[in-house]
C-alpha cells in the first residue's frame, strides 16, 4: 500500500498542534518574529483550487470537478495583548490595515484596499454571536502563492487561512462545510460578489492527490483520484491578463441563469435535463446561451467524473475542448488571450486536453499534459503562442485542503 501523503499541500490536516519544522511557513515566521519583536503563537494554510470542468454552472446548483493546488495562503498569527485593534498585513502587497472592535464591522471598511474585504468579511462572521474582546489585540500576518485575479480562488485561500486560524485561536472546531458556508457569506457580503460555494468548499474539503466532485445542490463531495504522476501532469497557464469588468460580468451572467431558470418554471437550471436543451428555444438570446451552456456543461462534468474513475484519459480531451467552446460563445466568458492559449496548447501533442478555467475574462487556463513531456510544456507552449502572449505556464498538484497549527513554543523561537 502506498505511504501517506507528504510534501506541500499533502501534510495531515488533522494535527491541531505542530510537531515538526514547516518549511513553507519558515520565513513568514521569521517575518513576524522581527518586525514584532515576538514570534506567532498560531499558524493555518488554505489552498487556491483549479477547475477541471465545471464553470459558471456552481450558482445553477450544478455539478463541478476542481483540485486543491498546491499554491496557497499562508498565515501566522498572535494576540497582542488587550487592545481593541486587530491588524492585518499582506507580506506581498506591502499592505496593511486595522479594525477598531469597539465599532461595528460592516462592508465598506477600508474600501480602498481591495483585499482587505476577505479577512473583515471572516472576522464579522465569527464576531456576529462573540465577544469581540476575544479577538483583542490580533495581529495577522499573511502571503500568497495564489496569483490573485487568475481564476484560482486567491480569495477563498485568504478566507479559509483566516477562519482556520481563528478557529485555533478561539479553540473552536466547525464542521467544515460551516467554514466553507461562512466563508461564502464573507465573499458575498463584504466583497460584493454573488458566488457559489464550489471555491470555498474545495480549499477546504479537498483531499491530496484527488480532484473533488462537488454538487453545488446537495452540498456533497466526492472525492476523485487523479492518475498517477507518471502519467498525467496538469497544468495551470496563467495569461497575466486581468480584466477589470470580470467581477460585473460574473455578476450579470448569474442573473441572465436566474431569469432563465424563471422562464422555463424551474427554481434553477440544475432542474433541466440534457434532453431538454431543445426546450430553450422560444426564450431571448441570451437566456437561449446561458441556459445551453449550463446543461450542457453539467453533463460533462458528470462524464468527465467517469472517465477519471474508470482512467479513460482519452475521454476527458474532447470534454475540455467542448467546455471551452460552451464557455466562448454560449456563456461569453472567454478572452482573446486565453483562446489564444487554448489553440495553443491544442496543437501540441502531449496535450491531453485544454481549456478555460476560472470565472473568464482573463485568467488562467488548465492543461492535462503527458507526463513524459511536462517538464518541457512551459517552453513549447511559449512557442506555440509566440511572442503576442507571455504566459506563466506551471505544474500544479492535487493538494490537501485547509489545516492550522499552535505553534509549539520552540517554534516561536526567534528563528536566526
Amino acid at each position: 500500500m502506498p505511504g501517506p501523503p507528504t510534501g506541500p499541500g499533502c501534510a495531515a490536516p488533522s494535527s491541531r498542534t505542530l510537531t515538526s519544522t514547516m518549511p513553507r511557513h519558515a520565513g513568514l515566521i521569521r517575518r513576524f518574529t522581527d518586525v514584532r519583536g515576538r514570534a506567532p503563537a498560531f499558524a493555518a494554510e488554505a489552498p487556491g483550487r483549479v477547475n477541471l470542468i465545471g464553470d459558471h454552472v456552481d450558482y445553477a446548483e450544478g455539478l463541478v470537478l476542481p483540485m486543491a493546488i498546491d499554491r496557497s495562503c499562508l498565515a501566522v498569527a498572535d494576540l497582542g495583548g488587550s487592545s481593541n485593534r486587530v491588524r492585518f498585513e499582506s507580506l506581498d502587497l506591502g499592505d496593511s490595515f486595522e479594525l477598531d472592535l469597539t465599532r461595528p464591522i460592516e462592508p465598506g471598511l477600508h474600501a480602498d484596499k481591495p483585499w482587505a474585504a476577505y479577512p473583515i468579511g471572516v472576522l464579522a462572521g465569527y464576531l456576529d454571536d462573540r465577544d469581540p474582546s476575544t479577538l483583542s489585540g490580533l495581529d495577522v500576518l499573511l502571503t500568497s502563492t495564489v496569483p490573485i485575479g487568475s481564476g484560482l480562488s486567491s480569495s477563498a485561500a485568504i478566507e479559509l487561512a483566516i477562519a482556520t486560524l481563528i478557529e485555533h485561536i478561539l479553540g473552536i472546531e466547525s464542521e467544515p462545510l460551516d467554514r466553507a458556508r461562512l466563508c461564502q457569506r464573507a465573499e458575498q457580503r463584504f466583497a460584493g460578489v454573488p458566488c457559489g460555494l464550489m471555491d470555498q468548499a474545495t480549499s477546504e474539503l479537498a483531499e491530496c492527490r484527488h480532484a473533488m466532485l462537488f454538487d453545488c445542490r446537495s452540498e456533497r463531495a466526492e472525492s476523485i483520484r487523479m492518475p498517477p504522476s507518471d502519467q498525467l501532469a496538469t497544468f495551470v497557464i496563467d495569461t497575466k491578463v486581468r480584466h477589470e469588468l470580470a467581477s460585473s460580468a460574473y455578476a450579470d451572467r448569474r442573473a441572465v441563469c436566474e431569469r432563465a431558470a424563471h422562464s422555463l418554471g424551474v427554481r434553477r437550471l440544475r432542474e433541466l435535463e440534457p434532453g431538454s436543451i431543445g426546450d430553450v428555444g422560444l426564450l431571448p438570446e441570451d437566456e437561449q446561451r446561458v441556459a445551453r451552456h449550463v446543461v450542457s456543461e453539467i453533463h460533462r462534468v458528470y462524464l468527465f467524473a467517469e472517465a477519471l474513475r474508470s482512467g479513460r484519459l482519452d475521454q476527458l480531451g474532447p470534454l475540455m475542448a467542448a467546455s471551452h467552446r460552451s464557455l466562448r460563445d454560449d456563456m461569453r466568458v472567454s478572452c482573446p488571450e486565453l483562446d489564444a492559449v487554448v489553440r495553443a496548447a491544442q496543437t501540441l501533442p502531449e496535450t491531453i486536453g485544454v481549456r478555460m478555467t476560472g470565472g473568464g475574462f482573463g485568467g488562467c487556463a488548465v492543461a492535462l499534459v503527458d507526463a513524459e513531456a511536462a517538464s518541457s510544456f512551459p517552453q513549447r507552449i511559449q512557442m506555440a503562442i509566440g511572442p503576442s502572449l507571455d504566459p506563466d505556464a506551471f505544474p500544479v498538484r492535487a493538494s490537501a485542503g485547509a489545516r492550522g497549527w499552535v505553534l509549539p513554543p520552540r517554534n516561536r523561537e526567534p528563528m536566526r
